[in-house]
């Protein structure tokens, strides 16, 4: 194996730091910051577009429930009607407390 001269193929060095430029930097990036201390900025929780889409988001949630609640009760009333629960009665393998107990949901 060649042994390699680590001496001769050294990179020489192009760029070379200003003198005194580490001294000088700190006091330079100082001077660009800005002088006065901001205030911080509060804003409220409760901010006017915050309010309004929890409005909106209530009002719908209240619009949907309903009407899924409203739909349910008028299926179960257009669905059971005396024909429809006498053909059950008469055809259910069940006896009377428990058909009853179906009917009016009870567990």
């Amino acid at each position: 194996m060649n042994s390699m001269n680590f001496e001769e193929r050294k990179i020489k060095e192009t760029f070379n730091v200003p003198d005194g430029y580490f001294k000088e930097l700190h006091d330079s990036i100082m001077q660009q910051l800005p002088r006065e201390k901001r205030q911080p900025i509060i804003r409220s929780i409760f901010s006017k577009k915050i309010v309004r889409l929890s409005y909106a988001a209530a009002i719908t949630t209240l619009i949907v429930v309903g009407s899924a609640l409203y739909y349910q009760s008028k299926w179960r009333n257009d669905y059971l009607n005396e024909e429809i629960i006498d053909d059950i009665y008469a055809y259910s393998p069940i006896d009377d407390y428990t058909f009853y107990c179906y009917l009016a949901d009870i567990e």
